[in-house]
């Protein structure tokens, strides 16, 4: 029922550029709220297996057609009841014109025949509108079936992950859309709705519209599951051939539009048998993964005799409140799903339980290895994909529905320019750098941070699951050390910023009460006497500052020192690369965390011997002292550091736990990872930096041509912003989909640079007779073949001296983490270089 949106916002929602788009995230819902789950980034060069053109193409057009029907059905749906509305309003005024007035009989058949008439129309006029556009889809369209009964909500045919099972999914699409479309061209219904802001619709038009472009959604949200799948067990067949013979069915159902708890309702309501009484059979539920509690929450509402039990090692005294309404009915652990298992072993069994823990493949194991026998017989365990899982139990389906869509506000990406704050904060207002110090999200390990202060720039990887996520023995402790040091850096950083303000503004105003004094005393003619004056007040305001300045950064430090055990008074232990990381264990991460204990540490140091004097202006009226406000943007940065940097050390030691039950001695023969935090940006500022070390000068001072490949080119920031910055850089790009407008934003480097819409590995082949590289980016797919692959090939391809590095070395990419570091290990390497934004490189 369309009746809650405007005309304008159902249009916009039908016609989203998004859907069809297979690279990107879609609006699920009409508002906006609700987004689709994930898209295929990389585009065609997401997919490894060797048909996935065909397959995108064929899905793509098939959305489009979707699409295309489903906007021209609303269109037809607004033209519907306008046209009869209009034909109403002239029978009516012909009716009125030879009736007598006081004839109450004849008024109220006049106006039976007037409704009668309008539906009659609306029905007659919708019918025909459906007509053409089921002719235009018959057209277009080489599936015809004119039975509705071949239109499933379920297709359980999923088996088959080659292009004939892409096609045949697409197909089973296909039935659905033609009977959405003969149902309407049938005219079973009739009557009009009437939309917010005065607009109405034909009833059966705007239906179909609606359940168009509900389906064509669905087809790409699953496809891009099933795809998936393919990838994956693409990669596995390597180690396990028969793989796909082996595959359960994958049932994808479509019969729920919705978030994942609209999903869960569904299957509920299949469970909830009512007994003799007709009353409804109590359920039993446990949920691994609450996270802010929305599942329980609504099905609680919804089912009246729900027992509800919900595991989460951080539930917070806001959720516990919001449950409060159903403490007789629902019990929340704060712990993990292990634990409550353990807990709960004297209870009855569980009609239902939904695995939504931490997303790493031990986790996933463990919780359905544990929860499975704790269902009851013809109960349901739900969650995400688990493969292998299913297979080792012998079971022989798995139902895929419309899971896990969200609702965020996507972040917005900048291309080619510079959002980092620097040592410089003049840039901004004195209440955005405020904000940008005091951010809550920065010291919690859970979640994204902004980078840059206008908010344009965030983090890359948050642990979403909290501790929970980390799958080695000493965890919480190495969580409560960084989370306890990153606190207090900021804490730091945001008085260091307030007292900033204070020292300006206190010695403007004694230099000003200085220059009065000096005013009344001096002769306005003595011009000599008044260039002395304005010199001293200049010397005394800077001495003012800095003196003002160093008490209070001796105050901090003080603050830093009474709660930090790590006192290094020399600037020159602050290091900017921490070459010592090898150490996972708790050890590791405590030497790690004093290193930017030093870093931090130094920082006070200098800003509590007065080195800088001087005021800063900024936007809107307000000053600075720069010392301070240098030392307060230096600690937001480092606390920003310290949590990016050891979120990714984790995730790395995540991998590595997991793999050591492959290869029991991998973590002793890890390389040595050296972390970078000399550069604070996006990627690409990490590359200027490398890419300056190379470019070295001749003799003529001209600097050296350097010769750089990018896998993965995207939407092209990496070559549009270093082709500025390095004039004699040729530069090379591979992506299997480059847009008109990419091209056309690189037309200023055509004599320095080429692009090639195709993959990684054919641009490789095409190169194969030119110079070597000196600068190899790989940024394409980011699964362990694909990385594996583009490793093997360009390693050889760069010079002696020169180097490869890549992108999303993070713990949300365990297969990239792995790929790389193997390559490394198997190559003879000894370390591995990490920057900020999830960087990574080596010298060959």
């Amino acid at each position: 029922d369309p009746r809650r949106f405007a005309a304008a916002d159902l249009e916009a929602w039908l016609a989203a550029p998004e859907v069809c788009d297979l690279r990107k995230l879609f609006p699920v819902s009409v508002d906006r709220e609700m987004w689709s789950l994930a898209a295929m980034a990389g585009g065609i060069g997401q997919l490894s297996f060797p048909d996935a053109r065909s397959q995108v193409r064929l899905v793509a057009a098939q959305c489009s057609l979707m699409q295309e029907l489903s906007v021209a059905a609303f269109a037809e749906a607004q033209q519907a009841a306008q046209k009869c509305a209009e034909q109403a309003g002239d029978a009516d005024s012909n009716s009125n014109s030879n009736n007598n007035d006081n004839n109450k009989d004849n008024n109220d058949d006049n106006s039976n025949n007037k409704e009668r008439s309008a539906e009659t129309c609306v029905r007659r006029t919708a019918g025909q509108a459906a007509g053409r556009l089921l002719e235009r889809w018959r057209d277009n369209n080489n599936n015809n079936h004119n039975d509705k009964e071949q239109a499933p909500s379920t297709f359980d045919e999923v088996r088959d992950f080659s292009g004939n099972g892409t096609r045949r999914f697409s197909e089973a699409y296909a039935r659905r859309a033609e009977a959405a479309l003969l149902g309407a061209a049938g005219g079973e219904e009739g009557g009009v709705l009437a939309l917010p802001l005065g607009a109405s619709v034909a009833v059966s038009l705007a239906g179909l519209a609606m359940e168009l472009g509900r389906l064509a959604r669905l087809l790409v949200e699953h496809v891009r599951t099933l795809w998936g799948i393919r990838n994956v067990m693409t990669e596995i067949s390597a180690v396990y051939p028969t793989i796909f013979e082996q595959l359960p069915v994958f049932r994808v159902h479509s019969d729920t539009y919705g978030r994942h708890w609209d999903v869960l309702e569904r299957l509920l309501l299949g469970l909830a048998e009512t007994d003799d009484t007709g009353s409804s059979k109590q359920l039993r539920m446990a949920e691994l993964g609450v996270a802010c509690g929305p599942i329980g929450f609504h099905l609680l509402q919804r089912f009246p005799s729900l027992q509800y039990f919900g595991a989460d090692p951080t539930i917070r005294d806001e959720l516990r409140a919001a449950y409060e309404p159903f403490n007789a009915r629902s019990k929340l652990f704060e712990t993990t799903g292990e634990e409550m298992h353990r807990q709960l072993a004297a209870e009855a069994p569980m009609d239902f339980v939904f695995v939504d823990g931490p997303h790493t493949y031990s986790n996933v194991r463990n919780d359905l290895r544990l929860w499975e026998s704790r269902v009851r017989s013809g109960g349901i365990i739900a969650g995400h994909a688990v493969i292998e899982h299913r297979l080792a139990s012998g079971g022989q389906d798995i139902n895929i529905g419309m899971d896990g869509t969200w609702r965020v506000q996507p972040q917005k990406r900048t291309m080619g320019m510079e959002v980092s704050p620097t040592g410089d904060p003049r840039r901004f207002a004195a209440a955005d750098l405020e904000a940008w110090l005091a951010a809550p999200e920065v010291c919690d390990l859970r979640k994204l941070f902004p980078v840059s202060v206008d908010r344009e720039m965030w983090s890359l990887a948050a642990m979403a699951g909290g501790i929970g996520q980390l799958s080695f023995p000493d965890a919480r402790s190495q969580v409560r050390l960084v989370a306890a040091q990153c606190s207090l850096m900021q804490e730091l950083s945001v008085a260091a910023f307030a007292e900033a303000q204070q020292a300006a503004q206190k010695c403007a105003e004694q230099a000003g009460d200085a220059d009065s004094n000096s005013n009344s005393n001096n002769n306005d003619n003595n011009k000599d006497n008044n260039d002395d004056n304005s010199n001293n007040k200049e010397r005394s305001a800077e001495t003012c500052v800095r003196r003002t300045a160093g008490q209070a950064a001796g105050r901090l430090l003080e603050r830093w020192r009474d709660n930090n055990n790590n006192n290094h008074n020399d600037k020159e232990q602050a290091p900017s690369t921490f070459d010592e990381v090898r150490d996972f264990s708790g050890n590791g991460t405590r030497r790690f965390s004093e290193a930017y204990a030093r870093r931090a540490e130094a920082a006070l140091v200098g800003a509590a011997g007065g080195e800088e004097g001087g005021v800063l202006a900024l936007p809107l009226g307000a000053s600075v002292a720069a010392s301070l406000a240098g030392l307060a943007m230096e600690l937001g940065r480092l606390a920003r550091l310290l949590v990016e940097h050891v979120r990714t050390l984790w995730g790395i030691r995540n991998v590595m736990t997991e793999i050591s039950a492959v290869y029991p001695t991998i973590l002793e023969q890890l390389p040595v990872f050296r972390v970078h935090t000399d550069t604070y940006g996006r990627h690409w500022d990490v590359l200027e930096r490398l890419l300056l070390g190379l470019a070295e000068t001749d003799d003529t001072g001209s600097s050296k041509q350097l010769r750089m490949a990018e896998l993965g080119v995207a939407c092209g920031p990496i070559g549009f912003h270093l082709l500025q910055r390095f004039p004699s850089l040729q530069y090379f790009g591979a992506d299997p989909t480059i847009r008109d407008e990419l091209r056309a934003a690189y037309e200023p480097f055509n004599a320095r640079s080429k692009l090639f819409e195709t993959t990684g590995e054919e641009m490789h082949r095409q190169l194969a007779a030119e110079a070597p590289m000196d600068f190899v980016f790989v940024d394409g797919p980011h699964t362990y073949s694909n990385v594996r692959n583009d490793l093997r090939l360009w390693e050889s391809r760069v010079r002696s001296g020169g180097i490869i590095a890549g992108h999303d070395f993070t713990l949300r990419h365990p297969p990239l983490l792995w790929a790389v570091i193997e390559h490394r290990l198997a190559s003879g390497g000894q370390d591995i270089n990490i920057g900020m934004d999830g960087t990574w490189w080596w010298q060959v």
